[in-house]
């Protein structure tokens, strides 16, 4: 998919853990595929950190793997591809902010990025809460590194995404963005409808838009509970 789009003029960013790019031969497809930006999750820089958030993974495989796709970059056709560090900003790993930065530069990667956990798939408490025992579980001690303030300030109507991207599923169903794993704000199928361009300026979609606009709190269920602006059950 991603040579698809590369060859077709289209821009294109993938996020990965890496945990499944697991031979050379998987490494260098991806690398000669056209990718224009691989964003890497390393959520944490000791064992200890990472499988706490990262279940499962190894951080010694994930850091080889790292190596040998720096490598690759090196030896390939495609010097132009951006491999970019990620680490979400949790409580579990907020100490080792500047050792992540220092490993994962050290590791040939060209920058790194700090991001927001985000709490929306989690269960709610009344209306628009998150239960405060996972806020203190997860969110920084530092608040001014959390993406969300407990404040009714906090809920504001409208949404970019709304009109400048979307996600396609591999079946050609297309929902509002990437906090719609399920499909709850399906918009069209494209290949029902004949184009991305009639799923996008279709009644479905021009109908959420106008509702979000108005009062996104009648936007449901997703959109009235976007993670971009719940409010959280702690002070």
């Amino acid at each position: 998919m991603i040579r698809y789009a590369s060859e077709s003029g289209i821009n294109t960013h993938m996020y990965s853990n890496l945990l499944m790019l697991n031979n050379g031969v998987k490494i260098q497809a991806l690398v000669s595929s056209g990718l224009d930006r691989l964003t890497v999750s390393i959520d944490g820089v000791t064992q200890q950190t990472y499988e706490k958030y990262r279940v499962g993974g190894d951080l010694d495989s994930l850091f080889n793997i790292v190596s040998e796709l720096v490598e690759a970059k090196r030896r390939s056709c495609n010097p132009s591809l951006k491999i970019v560090g990620q680490m979400v900003f949790t409580r579990q790993n907020e100490h080792e902010i500047d050792l992540f930065k220092q490993r994962a530069l050290s590791l040939g990667l060209d920058y790194v990025v700090l991001k927001t956990a985000s709490l929306g798939l989690t269960k709610r408490v009344g209306d628009h809460m998150i239960d405060s025992e996972v806020v203190k579980s997860f969110l920084p001690s530092l608040k001014e590194f959390r993406r969300y303030k407990n404040t009714e300030q906090n809920i504001r109507n409208g949404c970019s995404w709304l009109y400048k991207e979307c996600a396609i599923y591999w079946n050609g169903d297309v929902t509002t963005c990437c906090h719609d794993p399920s499909g709850v704000n399906m918009m069209g199928n494209v290949f029902d409808e004949g184009s991305l361009w009639s799923v996008w300026n279709g009644s479905k979609y021009r109908l959420l838009r106008q509702q979000v606009n108005d009062d996104i709190r009648l936007a449901e269920p997703l959109c009235s509970n976007c993670p971009d602006r719940v409010v959280i059950g702690e002070s």
